[in-house]
């Protein structure tokens, strides 16, 4: 990025941070870049700066610019697929547009609120908050890249066939993202007909079933995973996500003999209920 912005005459300044946070190193680090891009391409003079913020219980990952702003009604259209700026200044960018919408996907996908805000022919404000970390539970790198090739701990997930049930395109896409990063196969639907559609034509079984508890229609994920269990005449694990706290619906998910996961969705602890169902 700094060779980069060297080339168009743009100035790069970052302010260090020391502070702890909670995510995905891999997902998060995908988003501040994707939000270094944009802004080195949408800014054909000036600067771009990368800081943080705190904010009570969390940090604020901030990538100011001095380009060329976006229009107050626009503002709700940057993350929608294949969006250009319609600028004068900007119409010999290449590329299907700002690149904002896996951003978001992901940033959705790790629970982390997006901020952006914009001063039309001044620059733009793009930020991802995230919460605040334990610096006395910091795992090495070291140890996390042994974790993750499966040295101690199983968190190999290569190989692993996992079918994701969502009623929201847009998720599935995140979770398929994040999923694949880990080694996984993964099969995405929309609901329970779609999945067994899918599976059959891949003439697959799933290794893992993860699916949303409120799915359209008057599905849920347990009656999805109910089902595809029936179909497959085989208790396939299966995990389900849900923003449903209640005991009425922990009791329904114990039943099935699921596993629970509550939203926001942590990486981390998908990966190590994935990696004890392996």
């Amino acid at each position: 990025l700094t060779l980069l912005c060297h080339q168009k005459g743009i100035e790069f300044n970052y302010v260090p941070c020391h502070a702890t946070i909670y995510s995905d190193e891999q997902h998060l680090r995908r988003i501040v870049q994707n939000f270094l891009t944009n802004a080195m391409r949408y800014t054909p003079s000036g600067s771009v700066l990368l800081g943080c913020r705190v904010k009570q219980d969390s940090l604020e990952i901030q990538v100011w610019d001095t380009g060329v702003g976006i229009a107050p009604q626009k503002l709700d259209e940057v993350f929608d697929e294949f969006k250009r700026l319609d600028h004068p200044e900007t119409q010999d960018i290449r590329g299907l547009g700002l690149g904002l919408a896996i951003a978001d996907r992901t940033a959705k996908l790790l629970g982390h609120p997006l901020t952006i805000k914009s001063w039309q022919g001044k620059g733009s404000l793009f930020g991802v908050r995230v919460p605040a970390g334990d610096s006395t539970k910091i795992i090495t790198k070291a140890t996390t890249d042994s974790y993750y090739s499966g040295g101690g701990g199983g968190g190999n997930l290569a190989n692993m066939t996992v079918l994701c049930i969502d009623n929201e395109a847009s998720i599935l896409l995140g979770m398929k993202q994040l999923l694949e990063g880990w080694g996984c196969k993964v099969i995405t639907a929309l609901n329970v007909s779609q999945s067994l559609e899918y599976l059959a034509d891949a003439d697959l079984q799933p290794s893992v079933i993860l699916a949303d508890y409120h799915l359209d229609q008057g599905e849920t994920g347990i009656t999805a995973i109910a089902r595809i269990r029936q179909v497959y005449q085989h208790q396939i694990p299966a995990i389900c996500i849900t923003a449903d706290r209640t005991e009425e619906v922990a009791k329904v998910v114990t039943l099935e003999d699921a596993l629970l996961l509550n939203k926001p969705l942590k990486p981390a602890a998908l990966r190590a209920t994935l990696s004890r169902l392996k």
